[in-house]
């Protein structure tokens, strides 16, 4: 695609409408990571929760350690990334509305419904200071172990599960200490945090909704530019700022279109308003 020139007042535009994507892209960055990671949770327990056959009842103990090593790293990364999520939106909020703000007052407002009507919000809420401050979240590796007829093999399977009455050992559970009591003396972790999904994409929905109006005006905006410039699907639209250091040279400086941003924050809160 050749380059298209722009004036200092196209660039002053550029800038002044695609600032609210550039603004929120850390937020909409510290909300995947924690997605990411859930994902990766995910992959991780379908890989070991598939039953596989083995002809001779032998377990490796490094094998088992290695299991227990990666889930507790997977389940760490979720619930610290999750921790800094919610940081970093307090902190943005702080910075461009103020401690007292509006803004900042219904964030607040909404971690408190995820509080109170999220049981796996609490629980995690809980689990990340247990994992932080006490012990690693998994205290022991589930093995299922069965054995098949005709074939005369076993079919093993890895399970991650908490164990209850560990939990329980750790005395800061606060409010919450008798609802975990209340939970399976085995329980099943999966479920658990497949329901984070959901209150990631509400909260960075409810900073994201603050600016909708300036979100529906960029979006709009860099697909009138896109039709303009022509620009093929897949494109990666890039501005060029300053004065070309030789014919054939762009400027140092780039700017890309926020196009991906704003594809990622529709989809936080094209989530929520589905529900």
């Amino acid at each position: 695609m050749l380059p298209r020139p722009m004036n200092e007042a196209v660039i002053a535009e550029f800038d002044t409408i695609v600032e609210v994507a550039t603004a929120l892209r850390p937020i909409m960055v510290a909300a995947h990571i924690v997605l990411r990671n859930l994902n990766e949770l995910q992959k991780f327990a379908r890989e070991h929760q598939k039953a596989s056959s083995i002809t001779q009842l032998k377990f490796d103990v490094g094998w088992a350690i290695q299991f227990k090593i990666d889930a507790c790293r997977h389940m760490l990364n979720i619930l610290s990334s999750f921790r800094a999520f919610l940081d970093h939106c307090d902190s943005y909020l702080c910075e461009n509305y103020g401690k007292n703000s509006k803004e900042r007052v219904r964030f607040k407002t909404e971690t408190s419904r995820q509080y109170d009507t999220s049981n796996a919000y609490r629980f995690l809420s809980k689990l990340r200071n247990y994992a932080q401050h006490s012990s690693l979240p998994i205290s022991h590796v589930n093995v299922s172990v069965k054995l098949n007829h005709p074939e005369k093999s076993f079919a093993t399977e890895l399970q991650l599960r908490l164990d209850r009455d560990t939990l329980l050992s750790w005395d800061r559970w606060g409010a919450i200490t008798e609802e975990v009591s209340k939970m399976d003396k085995s329980i099943e972790i999966l479920p658990i945090f497949e329901e984070m999904d959901k209150s990631v994409n509400e909260l960075a929905a409810t900073i994201f909704s603050e600016r909708a109006d300036e979100l529906l005006r960029c979006q709009d905006y860099l697909e009138r530019v896109s039709a303009i410039l022509k620009a093929p699907e897949g494109a990666i639209l890039v501005v060029w700022v300053g004065d070309h250091k030789s014919d054939g040279t762009p400027p140092g400086h780039t700017e890309l279109f926020p196009v991906d941003e704003l594809r990622l924050i529709n989809e936080a809160m094209g989530s929520v308003l589905q529900v």
